[in-house]
Order: C-alpha cells, then sequence, then structure tokens
C-alpha cells in the first residue's frame, strides 16, 4: 500500500550509449525504496547495437547531472566491473558443473513477431526453464528458531552481449562467488550453447530475511554448509576489465 514516486536523470553519454538514474522513493516520507542505473543503447532492426546520434549525446550532456549521486553508490556489486569480460568460458563452467538451468530453445513468448528477443525479457535468459536441481527448496523456509526465511535482493545487475532470436538454443549456469554471514555474492552466465558464445552476465546479492519480523538474519548452518561446498571465488566480476 505504499504509494511511491519515480525520479529520473540523465548521468551521461556517448556514442555507445545513455547512462541513466532512476529511484523509488515513498510519496510520504521521500524514503528511498531502491536506485536504478541503467546503460542502454540503440539496436537496429537486426537487433545489432547502433551508435548514438552526435545530437542525441550533446543533447543527453547538457541535461546529464554535474555531480554523481553517492546514496545511489553500490555496496557489493561494482558497476566498473565487466561482466562479460571476466566471464568464464562455456566449456569452463560445464566443467566445474555449474549449470543452473537445462539447455532449451528460445521460445516465441520471448520475442516479437519478427523472432528478435524482447530487450525487457532479457533476466528470462538466466532464469527461464528447467532447473538442473528441482528439489532445490522452497521459496520461503521455516526455521528451528521460529523464522520463515526467505531471500531478499539487495543488489543486482545484467549486462546484455547480445540478445538470441527465437529458436537459438541457449542454457544458464552460475556460482556463488562469496559468503558472508548474512549475504550471499552469486554470479550467472547465459551461453549460446551452439556458438559457446555469452549472450548475458548477471549479478545478484542476496540478504538471508525474516519475512515474519521483517529483519535479515543469519545464514543458517546448513545453507552456509552447502555454499561453502561449492564457492567459485575466482570468478567473481573484476574491476577495470
Amino acid at each position: 500500500g505504499t504509494a511511491l514516486i519515480v525520479r529520473s536523470a540523465v548521468l551521461g553519454a556517448d556514442g555507445e550509449g545513455l547512462r541513466l538514474h532512476h529511484e523509488l522513493a515513498a510519496r510520504d516520507t521521500g524514503v528511498l525504496a531502491a536506485t536504478f542505473v541503467h546503460r542502454v543503447s540503440p539496436l537496429d532492426e537486426g537487433g545489432v547495437r547502433a551508435p548514438l546520434s552526435d545530437r542525441l549525446v550533446a543533447a543527453a550532456q547538457d541535461l546529464a547531472l554535474p555531480t554523481p549521486l553517492p546514496y545511489a553508490a553500490t555496496r557489493t556489486i561494482s558497476l566498473d566491473a565487466d561482466l562479460a569480460a571476466s566471464s568464464p568460458s562455456l566449456d569452463e563452467v560445464r566443467a566445474r558443473r555449474l549449470a543452473v538451468r537445462r539447455e532449451r530453445l528460445v521460445t516465441a513468448d520471448e520475442c516479437d513477431a519478427a523472432g528478435r528477443y524482447i530487450p525487457e525479457m532479457a533476466p528470462m535468459l538466466v532464469w527461464g526453464g528447467a532447473p538442473v536441481r528441482p528439489d532445490s527448496g522452497p521459496w520461503l523456509e521455516e526455521m528451528p528458531g521460529g523464522e520463515l526465511m526467505g531471500w531478499a535482493s539487495m543488489e543486482t545487475r545484467i549486462q546484455t552481449r547480445r540478445l538470441p532470436r527465437l529458436g537459438e538454443r541457449v542454457q544458464s549456469f552460475g556460482a556463488t562467488v562469496a559468503l558472508h554471514d548474512k549475504v550471499t555474492h552469486r554470479v550467472h552466465w547465459c551461453f549460446d550453447v551452439e556458438q559457446g558464445e555469452l549472450l548475458v552476465g548477471f549479478e545478484i546479492v542476496n540478504l538471508a530475511f525474516d519475512t515474519r519480523s521483517r529483519r535479515p538474519m543469519r545464514i543458517p548452518d546448513g545453507h552456509a554448509h552447502r555454499e561453502r561446498a561449492t564457492l567459485q571465488p575466482d570468478l567473481a566480476p573484476r574491476p577495470g576489465l
């Protein structure tokens, strides 16, 4: 029932696209609910990235904020890291047995009438399809201490390298790259498995959360043990790439 307002601003522009800021805040109190940074570029009729015109670059730069927004800075995920450049290869994620979803064909529900993948559906390249381990557990779990534990997504990031077309065969993989007392940091990748080409990289920071008391909680020992057994810290995106 919370009424929200949306505020947006241009952060910058160059030939490769626009950088935009959006934020959600409670209308009555002004308390921030979430912030977003989007790096967007035009696509041509074939779905390939196109340069931003000089006219639009100049207009966007005239509108850009003169200073950054420190309150919107990320805490764990680095926007300076290149998910594509630091991604493992398809052969490596297969060798490490990191598959999260089974191989599948891109469906018509994900594409426009011309068979081009719908850009706003890009997260489904990671989350769509049948899970490799269907017994991964419920979304909410009763804990011995009376907590009803779920996972709150505190930070997410997706970087699109290329969007597939109808009928292409894809598969998503993922790994926990850092584990803390209350937080997990995971990275996911979706590949065109016929070409071995990375399509998207996805990063997510999840907080263990007691949905009854509406508070963060310590990750239970059983969960932490399973995460620790498959931890892949060397696959964390590296800033500066």
